[in-house]
C-alpha cells in the first residue's frame, strides 16, 4: 500500500478484559446524556483506550436497545458504524439533551430552601446541582454562596453564617460549608447529651386535654396549673417577654404584639364561626380562654438546635397499605397534605369540606374537602373522617380518632416500622424499592411441554364497548414497559379477559388454564417447610419481611419460551417477556431464582415472593438485612416498600407466629369453633352435628359425649337447650379444636379445603387427608357484611371460595389440593379446564382470576357431607369492611349514553312481573318449577351462571337488565340520531340488556321513516342465471350502446353461443331494430324468444307485433335492474372497452374485432362462439400459421404428376385392350376386353385366361385391326406403358439381354413372379 493511503492509529493495544477498570455503564433513554459521556471519557482514559474504532465500538455496545434504534434513524442515511466517536457522541448529546430554560432553572434556584431533613453538606450539594442549570457565569461562586446562606433557614446555623464578611473574598463556599457542619455537629452532639438527663414521661388529664409533663417542668400543650398565660400567644410554657411571636402582627385586628387567640376584639368574629364545629365535640374540647375555629396544634420547630423528642406515630393499616400518622391530641380533626394523600392513598371519593381550621397562632387554614377512610389498628377497624388540606407535614390522628381507636397510652405508639439504622440501610439501595418493573439477571426462564404437544390457538374474546379504551390503555402500558412485544403469527394464542380494578384500570388475564398449563411440564423444585425454615432461624429475636414487588413479572423469558405465553387480543397478538400469572410452573421457578440470590445470606429465608431476615441482635439483622438488599439490588429485582416490615420482634410466616420464644400456631385458625355460639333451632344443630361426624372417627366416646345433642333431634322432641347439651357442645368444640382432633399442617400429606355460604356468613376449613379419612388443620369463619348479605347466593358461594383461600393461603399457595364446594354452578364456573368467565359477573372474572394462581381440583358434595356447612351458620367473627358503592352500577351511570336513573331501574325491577322473579331466584339459588320451559323466564335461565345483583339491579355480566317499563324509552333514545342497527347494537351491549334485544333494535331501525327514505340498496339478491339453452340461436339478448362519439349501435348476443354481433344504426328506433333482426334471422333462423329492457323501442306495439307473428316470445327485464338483461349489458360492456381501447369507431376495425371475438373460446362455454353456432371455427389470418399435412401431401402428388409419365388414356367399357401378361417370360402382352371400370385408371379386363384386373400403367389401347398382327407388334416392340419405344434386351423390364420376362400366372390367382439369377459380366455391343 502506498504511504499516503495508510492510516495512522496508534498500535493495537490487546486488552485483558479481567483488568478493566470500571464501566461505562447502559445508556438508556432516561439517562442524562451529559453525564453518561463524562463516565465514558474517565473510562477511556482509566483503561488508556485511544483508538478511535474501540471508542466507537465501546459506545455502541453500551447503549440500550431502545437508544440504539434512535441513532441509527439519526443517523440515516449512513450507518452509525461509518461514523466516528466524536460525531456519534455529538448526535446523542443534541438528541438527549433537553432545551434549557434558564429563568425556570434561576426561579427554582432563587426560591430553593433547605429541608429539615437535610444535613449541612446535603443542603451544599443541593445549592451546587440547582446552580449547575442556571448558567450564572462568572458570578456562579457568589450567588452559590449566597443561596447557601440565605436558604438555610433560621437557627444558629445561620445565625453563625451571618457572622462572616460576605464582602471578604476568603468567605467562599468552602469556607461557609466548612463553618456550618461544625456548628451542626456541635448541636448534634449536645442533643445526645441532653438525652442522657431526660427524666420519664407521663400523660395526666387536665381540663379536656392530655398533657405531657416531667418531674422538673410542665410542657404540654394544656395549661400547667398556677402559671400564668403569655399576653403574646395565650401559651403558659414562657414567659410573655420570651414569646418568640411578639414582632408579629394579629390577624384580626392587624396590631403587632399579641396573636388573634389574645386580642381583645375577637369575641364577635370567632362567635360567628362556631358554626363550623363539628356535632361530635364535646364539651371541653378547648381552653375556654382560647376560642380558635377548630384548631390543630401542630407546631413545627424548624431550628435544628434545641433538643427535640421525636414525633410519637402510629401506624394506621389504610388499604392494605401502613401508613404512620402522628398522634396529635390538641387536634380534633385528622389532618392529611394533598401532596401525602395522593401519594399515599390514591384516587377516593372527596366530601364537600365542612370545619374551617386555624393553627395556633391563628391562621386560618380551610380543607380542600374531606374523604372517608376504613382503617385498622391492632385488629381494631373503624371508618374516620380525614380532612385534606393544601399544604402540611406527615399527616395527623387527632384526638377524636384517637379515642375510636381505643389508644390509651401514647408512649405506646411509637413507630413501627424501621429505626433510624434500618432507614439508613435502606436508603443506601433506594434502587431496590424504585417503582419500575425490576429484572432478575441471574439467568432466564425457559418453559418446556410435553412431547407431542399440540398448540392451541384461541380467537381473542369480546371485550364491552366501555372497556375497550381502558384495554387499550393497559396493552400500551405493558409494551412501554416492553413486558409484551406484539407478533404477526403465532401457533399458540391464549384468550385474555380484563379484569375490573378498584381504582377503574384493568388487569389483562391471560387464561392459560385452557392452553399452555394442561401441557406444560412443571419445574420440580421442593417449596420450604414451616419445620424446617424455622430450625435455619431458630434463637433470632429481630425480624423483617421483605415483600418483592410484581414477584414473577421480574423474571425474563427465553426466546424460545415467549411464543407459549402469546396472548390474543382486540389490538392482535402479543407475547409476554416476562413470566406471566397465571402459568403453574411460576412458583417453582420463582423459588429456584430468589434462592439462588438468597442462599448465600445467613439469617434469611424465602418461600415464593416473601422473605425473612433474621438476627439475634440488632447489628446481626442490620448486617443480614444489607446484605440482602445488596443481593437484590445486584441481581435486578425490586421490593415493594410499603408491603414491608422491617426490625420486628414478632412476625406471622406461613401461618404460624415467630418471635424470640419460638413458633406457634396462631389461634385465628381456631377461633371460628372455638367461639361459636350454641345452636339457636334444629337447622342450625343439625350443620353442627354434620360438621362434628365428619371427624368423629378421631373423637372417642363420640356417641356419648353427643347423646344430649341427639336427643334433641328425636322425633317429637321440644326444642329445649339444656344445661347438658351446652356442656356436650363445649366439651365437643375442644375436642375439634385440639388434639388429637387437630392436625399438624404437613406439606407432604393431600389437603382438603370446604367452604360454604349462608345468608349471613361465609366458613372455611382445610383438612388434611389419610387414606379415608381426614384431619381438620385450621377452622375460619366471619360474618357478612350489610354489602356482601346482598350478593346473590352464587356470589357469596364464590366469596366463601376465596375468602378460603385467602385464608389459608400459607398452607394452599404452590401446592395441589382439592376444593369442596355444595354450589353446583360453581362447579361449571371455575371447574377444570374452564376459562375465566366472559359474561360472569366482574366479581366472578375477577375472582376466577385469583384462583389460576391456585393448583386444585374441585369436587361437589351435598350440604350434608360439607363440614364447611356450620362454619358459614355462625355468627362470630367481624365482617370484612368493603366499599358498598356498587362497581359496575356507577361505571354503567357516569357513562351510558342515556341518563337513566339507576334507582328507577332498582325500583321497576321489584315490582316487574318477570324480573321479580328472576332476582328471587338470583338471591336464593331456587328457580320456579319448569323455568327452563317457561318462555318468560327460559332466557334468565340459560344465564343463569352469569347474572348477578348490584344494588337490587340486575346484571348480566357489565350490563343492565332493563325493566320492560324502560325497554321502548331506550330503544327510543339508541334511535335518537338514527343510527344503524349495528351501532345500536354495538352500543346496547356495552351498557344493557334483556331478552330479544336485538330484534327489538331490529323493528326500531327498520320501522323508521327517515331512516327507510335514505336506506341505501339492499344487498345484492343472490345470483339467478338464466338457463342455458341447449340449442344455438334460441334465446337471443338485444340492446343497444349509446349514443357513443355521436354514433349508436345496436347490440345482439346468442345466449347459448356467445355469438356476438354489432351494428351500426342512425337511430335507436322499433323498425331499425325490427330491419338488422330480419337481417340476422335470414342468416341464422328465427329464435324462440327475445330478451330486451324496457326501453320504449322494445316495449312499442311495432315490436310487439313483429315478435308476435314471427312466433316469438318477448322477454322483458326489469326497470333500471340492467342484471335481468346481463348477457346483452356484457356485450354492450365489451364493445365499449373495445371503443375505448382504440379510441376509435371504425366498421373495417369493428369486423376484425368481431372475427377474433368469434374464434375466442368464452369463458363460460369454453368453446368459440363459432364452433357452437356454425359448427365450425371460422378462418382468420392466425390459420395460416399452423402447419398443415394435407397442404403438403397435395404440393408432393403435384410434384409426382409433374415427374411421372405424360401418357393419356381414353379407355372405355368394350375397348380391346393389350394387357401385360406375367405367366410366362415369353409372352409380355394378352389381348382382352374392358368389361368393367373399377377406378379412374384401374379396369377389369376379360382375357381367354380369365378376367384380369390392370392398371393403366399395365394397359394399352389397341386399333380395331386383325389380332395376329396386333400380337406381332404387341410380341416383337411393344410402345412402354408411359410412352416410350423400349429396345429389346435393354428396356427397364431386364436386368440384362437374356433376363427372362415376368409372367403372370392364368386363372384368378394372384400373379407370381418368375426369378432367375442375373447374367452378369455379359458382353454388349454398344455400336447396336
Amino acid at each position: 500500500m502506498p504511504q499516503s493511503a495508510q492510516i495512522n492509529e496508534p498500535p493495537t493495544v490487546r486488552t485483558i478484559y479481567s483488568q478493566v477498570i470500571g464501566s461505562p455503564g447502559t445508556f438508556d433513554q432516561d439517562t442524562n446524556v451529559k453525564i453518561y459521556f463524562a463516565r465514558l471519557k474517565n473510562f477511556f482514559a482509566a483503561n488508556g483506550i485511544t483508538q478511535e474504532s474501540k471508542k466507537r465500538a465501546i459506545l455502541l455496545t453500551s447503549i440500550s436497545e431502545e437508544a440504539h434504534k434512535t441513532l441509527f434513524s439519526l443517523c440515516l442515511p449512513e450507518d452509525p458504524d461509518n461514523k466516528t466517536f466524536e460525531s456519534l457522541s455529538d448526535i446523542l448529546q443534541k438528541h438527549y439533551e433537553p432545551k434549557k430554560s434558564y429563568f425556570a432553572a434561576r426561579h427554582q434556584f432563587y426560591l430553593a430552601r433547605k429541608n429539615h431533613e437535610e444535613s449541612v453538606s446535603q443542603w451544599g450539594a443541593r445549592v451546587r446541582e440547582l446552580a449547575s442549570k442556571c448558567s450564572f457565569g462568572p458570578e456562579l461562586e457568589i450567588v452559590v454562596r449566597d443561596i447557601f446562606v440565605v436558604g438555610m433557614g433560621s437557627g444558629k446555623i445561620q445565625d453563625r453564617l451571618l457572622e462572616e464578611d460576605a464582602s471578604a473574598a476568603s468567605t467562599t463556599l468552602g469556607k461557609l460549608m466548612e463553618v456550618a457542619t461544625t456548628r451542626e455537629a456541635n448541636i448534634n452532639a449536645s442533643k445526645e447529651w441532653s438525652k442522657e438527663t431526660s427524666g420519664a414521661f407521663h400523660f395526666t388529664k387536665q381540663e379536656g386535654f392530655l398533657t405531657q409533663t416531667t418531674p422538673k417542668r410542665t410542657s404540654g400543650r394544656g395549661q400547667a396549673i398556677g402559671k400564668e398565660k403569655c399576653q403574646v400567644c395565650g401559651r403558659s410554657n414562657h414567659d410573655t417577654g420570651l414569646c418568640r411571636f411578639k414582632n408579629y402582627s394579629c390577624n384580626t385586628c392587624g396590631v403587632v404584639g399579641h396573636l388573634a387567640p389574645m386580642c381583645k376584639n375577637r369575641g364577635t368574629k370567632h362567635k360567628s364561626q362556631n358554626k363550623f364545629l363539628t356535632e361530635n365535640e364535646r364539651p371541653g374540647d378547648h381552653e375556654s380562654s382560647v376560642e380558635l375555629i377548630d384548631s390543630f396544634f401542630a407546631i413545627n420547630d424548624i431550628s435544628r438546635d434545641k433538643l427535640k423528642v421525636a414525633p410519637y406515630r402510629v401506624k394506621l393499616i389504610i388499604g392494605g397499605r401502613p401508613i404512620a400518622f402522628e398522634i396529635d391530641t390538641g387536634s380534633v380533626h385528622s389532618i392529611i397534605s394533598e401532596s401525602t394523600f395522593k401519594a399515599l392513598i390514591g384516587p377516593k371519593v372527596i366530601v364537600t369540606n365542612d370545619v374551617e381550621l386555624s393553627d395556633y397562632v391563628g391562621n386560618r387554614i380551610t380543607p380542600i374537602g374531606k374523604v372517608a377512610l376504613t382503617v385498622t389498628h391492632n385488629d381494631k377497624t373503624i371508618g374516620i373522617w380525614v380532612y385534606i388540606v393544601p399544604n402540611g407535614g406527615p399527616p395527623i390522628l387527632g384526638r377524636n380518632d384517637i379515642a375510636a381507636l381505643g389508644i390509651k397510652n401514647v408512649f405506646e405508639c411509637k413507630f413501627t416500622g424501621a429505626e433510624d439504622s434500618v432507614k439508613t440501610i435502606l436508603k443506601k439501595y433506594p434502587n431496590v424499592f424504585s417503582e419500575e418493573l425490576g429484572t432478575f439477571k441471574g439467568y432466564k426462564i425457559s418453559l418446556t411441554t410435553r412431547p407431542g404437544t399440540t398448540p392451541k390457538f384461541f380467537k381473542h374474546r369480546p371485550v364491552p364497548l366501555a372497556l375497550r379504551t381502558k384495554v387499550e390503555a393497559e396493552i400500551d402500558r405493558l409494551l412501554a414497559i416492553n413486558a409484551l412485544i406484539p407478533v404477526d403469527h403465532s401457533e399458540w394464542a391464549t384468550p385474555v379477559v380484563p379484569i375490573l380494578k378498584e381504582d377503574g384500570s384493568v388487569r389483562l388475564c391471560g387464561d392459560f388454564k385452557i392452553t399452555v398449563n394442561p401441557v406444560l411440564v412443571s419445574t420440580e423444585y421442593p417449596l420450604p417447610k414451616i419445620e424446617h425454615l424455622y430450625a435455619r432461624i431458630a434463637g433470632a429475636k429481630f425480624f423483617s419481611k421483605i415483600d418483592l414487588k410484581d414477584a414473577y413479572q421480574q423474571l425474563v423469558l427465553d426466546d424460545s419460551s415467549r411464543a407459549l405465553t402469546t396472548i390474543n387480543t382486540i389490538k392482535g397478538l402479543f407475547r409476554y417477556t416476562r413470566v406471566p400469572f397465571g402459568l403453574k410452573s411460576s412458583a417453582s421457578e420463582f423459588q429456584k431464582a430468589i434462592e439462588s440470590i438468597t442462599k448465600k445470606v445467613e439469617g434469611v429465608e424465602v418461600f415464593i415472593d416473601d422473605i425473612i431476615v433474621s438476627g439475634k441482635t440488632m447489628p446481626e439483622h442490620n448486617i443480614r438485612l444489607e446484605q440482602l438488599l445488596k443481593a437484590l439490588g445486584s441481581a435486578g429485582l425490586r421490593v415493594r416498600e410499603r408491603k414491608c416490615t422491617f426490625m420486628q420482634t414478632e412476625v406471622e410466616y406461613l401461618g404460624h407466629k415467630i418471635d424470640g420464644q419460638g413458633l406457634h400456631t396462631l389461634d385465628k385458625h381456631i377461633i371460628a369453633i372455638k367461639e361459636a355460639a350454641a345452636p339457636q333451632d334444629r337447622s342450625e344443630l343439625k350443620s353442627f352435628l354434620g360438621l362434628v361426624t365428619y371427624y368423629t372417627k378421631f373423637v372417642k366416646n363420640a356417641a356419648r359425649i353427643l347423646k344430649p345433642l341427639y336427643d334433641l333431634l328425636k322425633t317429637g322432641a321440644k326444642w329445649s337447650w339444656s344445661k347438658e347439651a351446652d356442656e356436650a357442645f363445649d366439651n365437643i368444640k375442644s375436642i375439634l379444636s385440639s388434639k388429637p382432633v387437630l392436625d399438624h399442617y404437613d406439606p407432604s400429606v393431600p389437603i382438603k379445603l370446604m367452604v360454604d355460604a349462608s345468608s349471613f356468613a361465609i366458613g372455611a376449613v382445610i383438612s388434611q387427608v389419610y387414606g379415608n379419612a381426614e384431619k381438620p388443620v385450621a377452622y375460619a369463619s366471619r360474618v357478612l357484611s350489610e354489602a356482601e348479605r346482598k350478593y346473590p347466593q352464587i356470589e357469596k358461594e364464590g366469596l366463601a371460595i376465596i375468602y378460603g383461600v385467602q385464608k389459608f393461603y400459607d398452607y394452599l399457595y404452590a401446592r395441589k389440593f382439592t376444593l369442596i364446594t355444595d354450589h353446583k354452578p360453581l362447579y361449571h364456573i371455575f371447574g377444570e379446564k374452564k376459562g375465566i368467565p366472559i359474561y360472569a359477573a366482574n366479581r366472578l372474572q375477577r375472582w376466577a382470576y385469583v384462583l389460576t394462581a391456585f393448583d386444585f381440583d374441585i369436587s361437589f358434595v351435598k350440604s350434608g357431607k360439607n363440614a364447611a356447612d356450620f362454619l358459614s351458620r355462625v355468627r362470630i367473627g367481624t365482617a370484612d369492611r368493603v366499599s358498598t358503592a356498587p362497581q359496575c352500577l356507577n361505571f354503567i351511570y357516569d357513562n351510558c349514553p342515556f341518563n337513566v336513573n339507576w334507582v328507577k331501574i332498582k325500583t321497576q325491577t321489584r315490582t316487574d312481573k318477570i324480573l321479580s322473579q328472576v332476582i328471587k331466584a338470583i338471591n336464593t339459588g331456587e328457580w320456579p318449577t319448569g323455568a327452563d320451559k317457561n318462555e318468560s323466564l327460559k332466557s334468565y335461565y340459560t344465564r343463569r351462571h352469569e347474572i348477578s345483583t348490584e344494588q337490587d339491579c340486575l346484571m348480566w355480566g357489565y350490563r343492565v337488565i332493563m325493566p320492560s317499563k324502560f325497554r321502548e324509552a331506550l330503544l327510543t333514545e339508541l334511535h335518537s340520531t338514527h343510527a344503524g342497527m349495528s351501532c345500536m347494537k354495538a352500543i346496547a351491549r356495552s351498557y344493557f340488556w334483556w331478552p330479544g334485544i336485538d330484534n327489538d333494535i331490529e323493528n326500531t331501525a327498520r320501522n323508521c321513516e327517515n331512516c327507510i327514505q335514505v336506506r341505501p340498496a339492499p344487498p345484492k339478491a343472490v345470483l339467478t342465471p338464466w338457463k342455458w339453452p341447449e340449442q344455438v340461436w334460441t334465446r337471443v339478448h338485444v340492446d343497444f350502446l349509446g349514443p357513443y362519439k355521436n354514433k349508436i349501435f345496436l347490440i345482439v348476443v346468442d345466449a347459448t353461443s356467445k355469438w356476438l354481433e354489432v351494428f351500426e344504426v342512425s337511430t335507436s328506433t322499433a323498425s331499425v331494430v325490427i330491419v338488422k333482426m330480419q337481417e340476422l334471422f335470414a342468416r341464422f333462423g328465427v329464435p324462440k324468444s327475445i330478451t330486451t329492457d324496457g326501453a320504449k323501442c322494445f316495449t312499442g306495439t311495432e315490436f310487439n307485433t313483429f315478435c308476435v307473428n314471427g312466433n316469438i316470445k318477448h322477454l322483458v327485464g326489469a326497470p333500471f335492474h340492467p342484471e335481468t338483461n346481463g348477457a346483452a349489458e356484457s356485450g354492450v360492456k365489451i364493445v365499449k372497452n373495445f371503443f375505448k381501447k382504440n379510441q376509435t369507431t371504425s366498421a373495417t376495425l369493428i369486423q376484425k374485432f368481431l372475427l377474433l371475438y368469434r374464434n375466442t373460446p368464452h369463458s363460460a362455454t369454453r368453446q368459440t362462439p363459432a364452433k357452437l353456432l356454425l359448427g365450425r371455427s371460422t378462418r382468420t389470418q392466425f390459420d395460416m400459421l399452423i402447419p398443415s399435412t394435407k397442404d403438403v401431401v397435395s404440393d408432393h402428388q403435384d410434384s409426382q404428376i409433374k415427374r411421372h409419365g405424360k401418357r393419356q388414356h381414353e379407355i372405355q367399357q368394350g375397348d380391346t385392350v393389350a394387357v401385360r401378361d406375367y405367366r410366362t417370360s415369353e409372352n409380355k402382352w394378352s389381348i382382352g376386353t374392358v368389361t368393367k371400370n373399377v377406378g379412374k385408371q384401374a379396369f377389369e379386363v376379360d382375357t381367354e385366361a380369365g378376367t384380369w384386373k390392370r392398371h393403366i400403367d399395365q394397359t394399352i389401347k389397341i386399333p380395331n385391326r386383325d389380332s395376329g398382327v396386333l400380337e406381332a407388334e404387341c410380341s416383337v416392340n411393344p410402345p412402354d406403358p408411359r410412352g416410350e419405344i423400349i429396345p429389346e434386351g435393354t428396356g427397364k423390364d431386364t436386368d440384362g439381354p437374356d433376363r427372362e420376362p415376368e409372367t403372370i400366372s392364368t386363372g384368378g390367382a394372384r400373379p407370381t413372379r418368375m426369378k432367375r439369377s442375373p447374367d452378369r459380366y455379359s458382353t454388349v455391343d454398344f455400336r447396336k
